[in-house]
């Protein structure tokens, strides 16, 4: 499997202004083309796919997705809908039928028909299971459908990502994570998630799909752990690095940050990673997911791929990297340096 990294070397694209805020159609096209050709896709694989605008802003607020996730081999329901249970798909081991809002419904239009499975309303994400079938016969290249989120009649998504797979020569079902801005999730929204497009052979058909449906993230809000952190790294500009906060909940750990003494204009941008051990000896890594360069606050998400966090871990300890972005091109660099000294997480401290 490819990391984000090789993906995005053959990705060219100028963020120094920071001012895109969506993919244009031939973006889309080449974006979908050099993905293929670098993944290699082939069916009954399991495979990545990033919205790989590497940065999407607004005003000013710069997201970032640059995180990974565990494509394990889908287990589908025996009960009331054949849907694609998130939690075996994200590789956390955990029923999480407590947090899952099943919809079951399906919208066809242009020749493609999106099913619907089940969503789950996590603190600043919306993760969804959904399957598309085409009336014509996939290639390998599979198929890439774009959505948008609205709550209250406002877009709120501004990045999404995850993966997808083969389930036969017609349909593929992915779980996806759309990054919501500026929305409280503990509680009942009301919720639109509106597909306007899929990318077949680096074609786009353009069409409707859209979903409304309710969902609360009150309960998966309650059960979430949270640690205060006060950890601080020195950027290699001079900036400061501060981890604010540690989350656990059967999804999967998060850490949040700001940056201090950073401006979005002429400071360079840095991604980020965490990697280190718990105290089973497993070994734990927390990638960069979103940052808003208005509010200089961001997240790590655990890298799901190396696996969570078990419950028994009694700490973690982690050592924090950064590597600068580029300021012209989208190829990104593998050399990140440390910075400041390694820390311990107690997560006995409730």
């Amino acid at each position: 499997m490819k990391d984000i990294y090789s993906l995005l070397n053959d990705v060219e694209t100028n963020i120094s202004s920071y001012a895109v805020e969506e993919l244009t159609d031939g973006e889309k096209r080449k974006m979908l083309k050099k993905i293929n050709q670098i993944l290699g896709n082939d069916k009954g694989s399991t495979t990545k796919r990033r919205n790989y605008a590497a940065i999407a802003a607004c005003a000013a607020t710069i997201i970032l997705i640059a995180g990974t996730i565990n494509f394990n081999d889908a287990v589908y329901a025996t009960a009331k809908n054949i849907a694609w249970q998130i939690g075996d798909f994200l590789g956390v081991g955990k029923d999480l039928q407590d947090y899952t809002t099943v919809i079951g419904t399906e919208k066809t239009d242009k020749g493609y028909t999106i099913k619907l499975n089940e969503i789950i309303l996590d603190e600043n994400q919306l993760i969804v299971s959904s399957a598309v079938r085409s009336q014509e016969k996939l290639s390998v290249g599979g198929l890439m459908p774009f959505a948008e989120v609205y709550v209250n009649g406002k877009k709120v998504s501004v990045a999404a990502g995850g993966g997808s797979k083969f389930i036969d020569d017609y349909t593929e079902e992915s779980v996806l994570d759309y990054e919501l801005e500026g929305i409280d999730t503990n509680g009942r929204l009301d919720i639109e998630l509106i597909y306007t497009g899929i990318l077949k052979d680096n074609k786009e058909t353009r069409g409707k799909w859209g979903f409304h449906f309710e969902a609360d993230g009150a309960k998966l809000a309650m059960d979430t752990t949270r640690i205060a952190l006060n950890n601080s790294f020195p950027l290699p500009n001079g900036s400061k690095l501060v981890l604010t906060e540690y989350t656990s909940n059967d999804l999967g750990q998060k850490i949040y940050y700001k940056v201090e003494d950073w401006e979005y204009e002429k400071n360079p941008m840095y991604d980020l990673k965490l990697e280190g051990q718990d105290s089973q000896g497993s070994t734990i890594a927390f990638d960069m997911s979103c940052f808003d360069g208005k509010e200089k606050r961001g997240r790590l998400n655990v890298r799901r791929i190396d696996g969570v966090v078990p419950e028994q871990a009694k700490w973690i300890r982690l050592k924090a990297y950064a590597v600068e972005m580029p300021k012209q091109s989208g190829k990104m660099s593998h050399d990140y340096v440390e910075i400041g000294d390694s820390f311990t997480i107690d997560l006995l401290e409730k």
